[in-house]
């Protein structure tokens, strides 16, 4: 698991944008956009157990006020004029086209169960699974696992190798 709110701090300090990819963390985790303070954060919604072909993307707003919309078309423009072109308020500048309904929909209900469930659950369920699978995985003499030993420094990958095996073969 990988500090991303002392990362952040030193990319702010520096005057970068920070844009975190919560594909992998949040699905698993408790992940509080604010007190690791991205700017952005970008979320899989399948990874959340959500159809394929949605997704979140947080944004601290006055970014996302100064970013131009990369397509055009449907809601995302106000007025129209001879020489330029006024686009609509936040979020309606960044939606052009039909909207993903059922995709919204799905991920919606996949983050209500997933609250339902409680990220803290979550997280402690993945743990305990961890915290088996390192201890049995260890004992193996011919298993070389990777990564920090501590449960509290990982996510729920286990990277590993057997000796005298091929990765393709283990997959």
């Amino acid at each position: 698991i990988n500090p991303v709110k002392e990362i952040a701090e030193y990319a702010h300090s520096r005057g970068a944008v920070v844009i975190v990819d919560g594909a992998q963390s949040v699905p698993h985790m408790k992940v509080d956009v604010r007190d690791i303070n991205a700017d952005f954060l970008v979320i899989a919604g399948h990874k959340l157990l959500a159809p394929m072909g949605i997704g979140v993307l947080y944004g601290k707003k006055e970014l996302l006020e100064k970013m131009p919309p990369l397509m055009s078309g449907g809601d995302m423009v106000e007025y129209v004029y001879e020489q330029e072109t006024t686009f609509n308020v936040l979020p309606y500048k960044f939606e052009a086209g039909t909207q993903n309904v059922e995709g919204a929909v799905g991920l919606s209900k996949a983050i209500d169960y997933l609250n339902n469930i409680g990220m803290e659950n979550i997280e402690k369920i993945e743990k305990e699974l961890m915290s088996y699978a390192l201890e049995e995985m260890n004992k193996l003499p011919y298993v070389k696992v990777y990564g920090p030993r501590e449960v509290e420094k990982r996510g729920g990958v286990l990277s590993f190798e057997i000796e005298g095996v091929h990765p393709h073969d283990v997959a």
